[in-house]
């Protein structure tokens, strides 16, 4: 009774730990689409800011009949290096999403393993223990055959956990 009272206690303290540790994860991963959802906003800021200075740009070419020709030559190269310039900072963006997105993908996963271990070691030992002799007999021949658990898991359709408790009983 006091073994299972420890267990149980572990195992409650073991998914403590992993919650914070999800949790830090989730936090730094926040922490990071913060910076880049900032960066996107200084971006359409000076997106913004270059626009009014085009248009600024354009009104005085309009007023200088004089040099029309030669001020629309320059706003069409500064309209092509603002173009330029926007298209660059946009792609490095993307690149940033992208890989943010993968990491969070990665993060889903990861925390998607942690509960699906967690629900296995949430069902009672009665349940993880095979039904009778004939299994564990045969767990034993496979485990003296060489295989690992978790191959022995695969071969008889039980999680690894099943098996490694059934070597420790033995």
């Amino acid at each position: 009774m006091e073994i299972d009272l420890i267990i149980y206690v572990a195992f409650i303290f073991f998914i403590l730990l992993i919650f914070v540790y999800v949790r830090m994860l989730s936090k730094d991963l926040n922490d990071r689409m913060d910076g880049i959802v900032n960066a996107i906003d200084a971006n359409f800021k000076d997106l913004h800011e270059l626009k009014k200075e085009i248009l600024e740009l354009k009104k005085i070419a309009r007023n200088q009949t004089k040099q029309n020709d030669f001020n629309d030559n320059i706003m069409q190269n500064c309209e092509f290096l603002i173009h330029s310039i926007i298209d660059e900072r946009i792609n490095e963006l993307n690149m940033d999403l992208g890989l943010i997105q993968e990491n969070l993908e990665e993060a889903a996963r990861s925390q998607d393993s942690r509960i699906a271990s967690l629900e296995l070691a949430n069902e009672p030992l009665s349940k993880l223990r095979p039904d009778n002799d004939s299994e564990r007999m045969q767990i034993l021949k496979l485990y003296k055959e060489g295989k690992s658990a978790e191959e022995i898991a695969i071969m008889l359709n039980k999680s690894p956990q099943v098996i490694n408790l059934v070597l420790k009983s033995l």
